[in-house]
């Protein structure tokens, strides 16, 4: 199983972005992964979120790896999104957001970029670090639905009241019992989290 596309994006710290596109319609999933994860995903667990996304609704599906050595890359993967968009002349589109992790946190920046956003997915997103600006991000999204999924031994999960206490529009927290951040021997169910887009 492999991507219909890969490409890699060089970035100005001199390190590089990995992108695989499952190629559909307009409707348009990108996939982030964690801090240091490729665009494939352990156990290539990102081309199987994409081909059963694909399966079900026809969609685009685009990953993209998340380098160390980049703290920063929402606005390289919104080129990405734009340049796919322009290239297969889509008049109008959505674009769904799945993130793991440091990708779900990039992800809350590019859906504030995107007015195209309906849906953001964000698994296990630290809640300890940079609280502040995930709330001034969060605050501008009263129109997008926002899933978050926490596994009960990931270290946000007793951050969550904190969340719950904002009162974000069109907030939904799913909370998955025994997964740890990385949802060790779990792939297929992290895999099947895609269902919720």
């Amino acid at each position: 199983m492999d991507f219909h596309q890969t490409f890699t994006k060089s970035i100005t710290s001199g390190g590089a972005i990995d992108y695989g596109i499952v190629l559909g319609n307009k409707k348009i999933v990108f996939i982030k992964s964690g801090n240091g994860g490729s665009h494939r995903g352990y156990d290539d667990k990102y081309v199987k979120m994409a081909y059963r996304l694909h399966s079900k609704c026809g969609c685009t599906v685009i990953c993209s790896s998340n380098p160390i050595d980049c703290k920063v890359s929402y606005d390289l993967d919104k080129i990405i999104i734009d340049q796919y968009v322009e290239e297969n002349n889509f008049s109008s589109f959505d674009v769904y957001l799945i993130g793991s992790s440091n990708g779900a946190y990039q992800n809350l920046f590019l859906a504030n970029q995107l007015p195209q956003t309906k849906k953001l997915l964000c698994v296990n997103m630290p809640l300890m670090l940079n609280f502040h600006k995930s709330v001034k991000e969060l605050q501008m999204m009263n129109h997008t639905e926002k899933i978050f999924v926490y596994g009960t031994k990931d270290p946000s999960y007793k951050y969550i009241p904190f969340l719950e206490t904002k009162k974000f529009s069109s907030l939904r927290i799913v909370q998955i019992e025994g997964a740890d951040h990385q949802f060790k021997n779990r792939t297929n169910e992290f895999i099947a989290l895609s269902d919720l887009i």
